[in-house]
């Protein structure tokens, strides 16, 4: 069947040839005829098999489209499906068992129809693209011509080259032997120096090293090795190479050691040269490991030397045995007065650690990119994933090592306060640092810190309140002479807070810590330890301030107005120096201290805001015992503070020195002494009130409740003590017994209108221009202010308006013109009134004018008029008025006066 295949595909590629030999004039055999002559006599030309196909389908008879489309559509699917299809092996496998002849015939037929159909369709396609053919045929044929020239060519060449080489060969091969010998002699000299070189280069190693050019001796020492190897099989070498590894070792040694000195002094030169060292041994993942190792190794030299240093020098001769020591116990040794500058010189070498670490990062993240997903991306990303995550672990040995020896220190209770706030300030920076340097609080620290500062406060505390009474019990109430604009943040121990009481946001505990920016002393020589936060010295408390009362102040702005905050002042009082006392200077000078201690360890600002609060209600509570012990005229939350107070001050309760007389009508019974305690205690009331946004500020969101409660309870209601104070002054100073007895004397049933006042009146007003007299010899010593002065006449002219009450009520019978006559005395003692104490409008005048015109009620109306003013008049005063008047009845007035007499007596009533 193969067979019959193969003749008939010959067939059909001849009708095909014969169908195009008709084309053109010259046949592509013409036109190969000059070259065949030159090809080999077994040459031959293949027949293509287009001619073949194009013959077969000839022979297949004419062409019936239809029939030939039926026939098409009958072929199986499997003969267009695969390339490499094999048509015997499918049809032989389709025949049946046993084969039948008659079937097999219809098969063959089938076969060879379809074959003739498909020839005719190729024959069909050909002749349709017989151009395109034509064209490539030529194409061939022009191939064809081409390769047989280069056959030619080729033959020829060969004949020239065996001539060629008959002629040449023999004297060549001396020649090249001859070559031959000189190259291997030059190999030989080559060879010999590179031995010569292998054998003196650990000579020239050592120089390298001593330079501490490592990068350029690695790659000597590397480039040794390799040619060691080459030459390995020479006895001379083979020792040479496990000389150039112990150098390498050696190397890899010196690169450690070159590395550990930059974690105290780095230098960014030298550690480019380490880093390129390690990426030539292709250790640069070991390099940053070996580094951070190298950073914990020197915490822990740096901060024992420091410490052995401070042992050795308060103990000296002991050096051998304190060396032996761990840290810890070494740090046990340091003397409490040396444990501020061991602190600091330990901060500053630590700092130097920390420094070396932060320009090493620098220099780590200032390397080019690398291409991404290459290894040294990879590499450069390890390096860095190292080096934040060491700022941590870093920090932590510096922490443990700074916590450790503030813990040793036991007793901090001889400590004075500048030396224990130095001692704050410093560990507060070396939070700071550890803060922005790895996000750590230092917890630790902080909790020695507190638990330290907590002992040493109650101490320090006590000892104050203890030198506070003292102060207040040998306090003269003398006025102290300070300068007009006079505030607290003038105080050395507050001045450098002035923008922090200004600005109190900025001392928020919410907001952390803050302010120190690490980058800024990384290019110079400066250290965060080095600057000296201790706002003041320690110097006696009692220390007056006098000196600098006529001084200008130079924070004054240009048109003469004070920059720092003080309390505001009524127009009438600018230019007014603040009246205070020494005591109320130290007072000023423990909150400004406090408030330090505050700044400098916020986990104990609410215990400290708590002491500070103490100081405040010593002097309240002193004020109040010294000059007004009853303290009735103020408001029910005062009081209430002023016996909190006293009842957490027990027996520590100051008494008045024996110096300070209150009871001499000369000196108007203490009124300056009373002036200055009163007002020394609103200014200092004052200034607290301008700490309140700062003290808010530093006291936990969850403890504010109490400093509200403080300011509200105690602080804002202390002027109240103005009141009894200044009664106690007003009830003595005025003589009001002879008042009285002249209106007891004055008739009320007149039958006349009078035009002139009452002499009662006049004996009355001539009192308070004796006492306006005396205040006017008081203000040439203690200046009155206008509050004062204004509380002062306002109690002087309430005990004045009882007694016109009181002597009112003295009166049995009263007509209209008597009535009259009242009004008109009350109205002329006003107007004299508002003359003398320049009081407009007079305090509690309502009193009298209603009481005065409680005469003209009617019947029905005074009851109502008696209930609504229980309270604002004595029951003697009420029962006279209803017993004088003659428009109501006996009976009426019987069931009126029992009425008063059975009514409970009401808190409050004059």
């Amino acid at each position: 069947m193969a067979t019959g295949r193969r003749t008939s595909l010959k067939e059909i590629r001849g009708k095909i040839k014969s169908v195009f030999s008709g084309i053109g004039q010259t046949t592509p055999g013409q036109e190969a005829s000059s070259i065949s002559s030159m090809l080999p006599e077994n040459a031959s030309w293949p027949e293509p098999a287009a001619f073949r196909l194009a013959s077969y389908a000839k022979s297949s008879g004419g062409p019936n489209p239809q029939a030939d489309q039926e026939v098409m559509e009958s072929i199986e699917k499997e003969y267009f499906s695969d390339e490499h299809f094999d048509t015997s092996l499918f049809e032989l496998q389709k025949l049946p068992e046993p084969i039948e002849p008659a079937l097999l015939e219809s098969d063959l037929k089938r076969l060879k129809r379809q074959l003739q159909v498909v020839s005719r369709k190729v024959s069909q396609l050909i002749l349709e693209n017989r151009q395109s053919y034509s064209h490539e045929l030529d194409r061939v044929i022009d191939l064809q011509n081409t390769l047989q020239l280069a056959t030619v060519h080729c033959y020829t060449i060969r004949r020239h080259l065996i001539r060629a080489q008959s002629g040449f060969t023999g004297r060549s091969l001396a020649l090249f032997c001859n070559y031959q010998r000189k190259q291997k002699l030059l190999v030989l000299l080559d060879l010999l120096k590179t031995i010569k070189t292998l054998q003196r280069s650990d000579v020239r190693l050592r120089e390298i090293l001593a330079r501490e050019e490592f990068a350029e001796a690695i790659e000597l020492c590397l480039e040794c090795q390799r040619a060691a190897n080459l030459y390995k099989h020479y006895s001379c070498i083979s020792e040479l190479s496990t000389k150039l590894q112990d150098t390498l070792e050696s190397i890899e040694d010196s690169l450690s050691a070159a590395l550990a000195k930059q974690c105290s002094a780095f230098d960014e030169a030298q550690y480019a040269r380490l880093q390129l060292a390690y990426r030539l041994l292709g250790k640069t993942h070991a390099a940053i490991d070996q580094m951070l190792m190298h950073y914990f190794s020197v915490v822990h030299q740096v901060a024992f030397a420091k410490v052995l240093g401070y042992v050795e020098l308060a103990n000296p001769g002991k050096e051998s045995s304190a060396q032996k020591r761990q840290f810890n116990e070494l740090c046990k040794l340091v003397p409490v007065d040396l444990l501020i500058p061991c602190l600091r010189d330990v901060c500053k070498a630590l700092w130097e650690v920390v420094k070396s670490y932060l320009l090493m990062a620098r220099w780590h993240a200032g390397q080019p990119q690398p291409e991404p997903a290459s290894e040294t991306a990879f590499s450069r990303m390890y390096v860095q994933q190292k080096v934040e995550q060491g700022r941590a672990r870093l920090w932590q040995e510096i922490h443990q090592k700074v916590r450790i020896l503030v813990a040793a220190a036991e007793d901090l209770a001889a400590f004075q306060f500048e030396d224990f706030l130095r001692l704050l300030n410093c560990a507060n920076r070396f939070t700071c640092v550890g803060e922005e340097f790895s996000g750590s609080l230092c917890e630790g620290l902080q909790d020695t810190l507190r638990s330290h500062s907590l002992r040493y406060l109650d101490a320090y505390h006590r000892q104050r309140v203890d030198e506070l009474r003292m102060f207040l019990e040998n306090e003269g109430w003398q006025l102290c002479p300070v300068r007009a604009d006079f505030s607290l943040v003038q105080l050395q121990e507050l001045a450098p807070l002035k923008e922090c009481i200004a600005a109190p946001g900025r001392l928020s505990l919410d907001k952390g810590k803050g302010g120190l920016s690490l980058q800024t002393y990384l290019d110079d020589e400066r250290c965060p330890f080095d600057l000296d936060e201790v706002l003041f010295e320690e110097e006696p408390l009692q220390a007056d301030v006098a000196e600098d009362a006529d001084e200008p102040d130079s924070s004054d702005s240009e048109d003469g107005s004070p920059s720092s905050p003080g309390r505001a002042r009524s127009p009438g009082q600018q230019g007014v120096a603040p009246i205070v006392t020494n005591t109320t200077l130290t007072v000023l000078r423990l909150l400004g201290r406090y408030l330090q201690m505050v700044l400098a360890l916020r986990p104990i600002a609410f215990e400290v805001i708590q002491h500070m609060s103490q100081f405040f209600d010593f002097y309240l509570l002193a004020v109040q015992r010294f000059f007004a012990p009853g303290a009735e005229q103020t408001s029910e939350r005062l009081r209430t503070s002023l016996r909190r107070i006293a009842d957490a001050l027990g027996d520590r309760l100051p008494t008045p020195s024996p110096a300070l007389d209150l009871r001499s009508r000369d000196n108007l019974f203490g009124l300056s002494e009373r002036v200055v305690a009163v007002e020394s205690l609103v200014f200092l009331a004052e200034q607290l009130a301008l700490l309140q946004p700062a003290l808010e500020a530093l006291t936990p969101q969850a403890k504010r409740a109490f400093l509200q409660q403080f300011f509200a309870q105690t602080v804002h209601p202390s002027s109240e003590l103005r009141a009894p104070v200044y009664a106690a002054v007003a009830q003595r100073a005025l003589n009001l017994a002879p008042t009285f007895n002249l209106m007891g004397n004055v008739r009320w049933d007149l039958s006349e209108i009078a035009s002139q006042h009452s002499a009662y009146v006049d004996a009355l007003c001539k009192e308070l221009e004796i006492v306006d007299v005396r205040l006017g010899e008081l203000a040439h010593r203690v200046p009155m202010p206008h509050d004062a002065r204004r509380s002062f006449w306002t109690q002087c002219v309430r005990l004045a308006h009882h007694t016109l009450v009181e002597g009112f009520a003295t009166a049995k019978k009263c007509s209209n013109e008597g009535r009259a006559l009242m009004q008109l005395d009350v109205q002329h003692y006003l107007r004299r009134v508002e003359a003398i104490t320049q009081l407009r409008p007079v305090p509690h005048k309502d009193a009298v004018e209603t009481y005065v015109k409680a005469f003209y009620l009617p019947e029905n109306a005074l009851e109502p008029w008696i209930k609504e003013h229980r309270k604002d008049y004595s029951d003697r005063a009420l029962a006279a008025l209803v017993a004088s008047m003659g428009q109501i009845s006996k009976r009426a007035k019987a069931r009126l006066i029992a009425m008063i007499d059975g009514a409970d007596v009401l808190p409050g009533k004059k």
